[in-house]
């Protein structure tokens, strides 16, 4: 079963599939928070803050999308395959990092 959306603003459209979705983009995250040794309510802040990090960079990689594609429709391709994946492979990484810093704890520490 295969589930759609499609998105229009001002006679410009895409189409947003399970792959743009950044579900897979969460699962990589919560893998790398799940796997460090930490109290599993440090992994839930985590699982909960990263999954609403990347949340919102999707929500603003869709609005910049539609953005470009009605003003400059022949640069959508570069933002859509290069910009916003690099910068979803750094917030991936900025936010594990982040939480490694501020909530993974020093339980590691002896």
């Amino acid at each position: 079963m295969r589930t759609e959306a499609i998105l229009t603003s001002h006679g410009f459209s895409i189409e947003v599939i399970f792959e743009c979705t950044g579900a897979f983009t969460m699962f990589i995250l919560n893998g790398l928070v799940l796997s460090w040794p930490a109290a599993w309510w440090r992994k839930a802040i985590g699982v909960v803050g990263g999954c609403l990090a990347l949340y919102l960079c999707n929500l603003a990689r869709m609005t910049t999308l539609i953005f470009v594609g009605t003003r400059w429709p022949e640069h959508f391709e570069t933002f859509h395959k290069y910009f916003w994946q690099a910068t979803f492979i750094a917030v991936v990484l900025l936010v594990w990092f982040v939480w490694l810093e501020w909530f993974a704890g020093n339980e590691r520490k002896a």
